[in-house]
């Protein structure tokens, strides 16, 4: 986990990212994301955003995540 943050496929259509996103939180609206504090993941509600799958390039640029 770079950063201290994961990214996940959520879904066909989204994914989401988990974890600390304190330094970029107010670029993640500029690309579509939705910030939710009680996503279900690994069978918890966790704090995360969710974006649409075709912003995902995009956002791990922004997260220093697109090896």
């Amino acid at each position: 986990m770079q950063g201290g943050f994961i990214i996940v496929d959520y879904s066909e259509k989204a994914i989401a990212v988990f974890g600390d996103t304190k330094p970029v939180k107010d670029a993640l609206p500029a690309l579509g994301g939705r910030f939710n504090a009680r996503l279900p993941h690994d069978g918890q509600k966790k704090a995360g955003w969710n974006f649409q799958k075709p912003t995902e390039d995009a956002v791990r640029r922004l997260l220093g995540k697109d090896e």
